[in-house]
């Protein structure tokens, strides 16, 4: 009885903790051996599919698949050069695209090779033009353009911003500037015509 607050610490195996996080563990170690074994199954029946098909191609029952094997297959046959007809048929290759490929190599690794034209595919304007980001970045403009000017509350509170005042007041002095102009112009040829008229008098002001 004396020792029974032990019980309540962390470190103790009785606490209902660390019972519970001792069955967690269990449960998953157990779901990861069933997983373990389920793939050794598979790889067991896999191989013995592989060989049962190689035994059948040699006895002439079943003809010969030219395809890549391995790309139908699972991803555990994936590496199994024993196994699959894959890596059988790209090893039974000639050797005339492997000189075309280290060809090809050596002239892209030639110096000015980057600066050769190259064929352009059908879609490579399209390309172009969709990944345009300076294109992009207008489209977005416009969007966000169009989203104020349908919003007239927006549209108000802009006409109502300094900014659009003081554009405002720059438009209406230019347009005094250019009355005050005009008048100037009038006020000269009614002047020159009253010297024509009247030689003898002074010209007179519209001032």
């Amino acid at each position: 009885m004396a020792l029974k607050f032990l019980n309540k610490k962390g470190w103790h195996t009785g606490s209902l903790r660390n019972i519970e996080n001792v069955w967690k563990a269990e449960q998953k170690h157990d779901a990861e051996q069933k997983k373990l074994d389920e793939l050794r199954k598979q790889i067991v029946e896999e191989r013995e599919h592989a060989e049962f098909r190689l035994l059948q191609e040699q006895a002439g029952f079943v003809p010969k698949q030219e395809r890549l094997d391995f790309l139908y297959d699972s991803g555990l046959a994936v590496g199994k050069g024993s196994s699959s007809d894959g890596f059988k048929t790209l090893e039974a290759l000639p050797k005339t695209e492997t000189d075309t490929t280290s060809s090809s190599k050596q002239q892209a690794s030639a110096p000015g090779a980057l600066f050769e034209e190259k064929p352009q595919s059908a879609n490579d304007a399209w390309r172009k033009l969709h990944s345009d980001p300076l294109l992009l970045i207008r489209q977005r403009e416009q969007e966000a353009l169009a989203r104020v000017k349908n919003n007239p509350v927006q549209m108000a509170m802009i006409h109502k911003s300094p900014t659009m005042n003081a554009a405002k007041r720059q438009g209406t002095a230019k347009d005094a500037a250019k009355r005050e102009k005009e008048l100037s112009l009038i006020c000269r040829t009614w002047e020159s015509s009253l010297t024509w008229e009247f030689p003898g008098r002074e010209s007179i002001s519209c001032q």
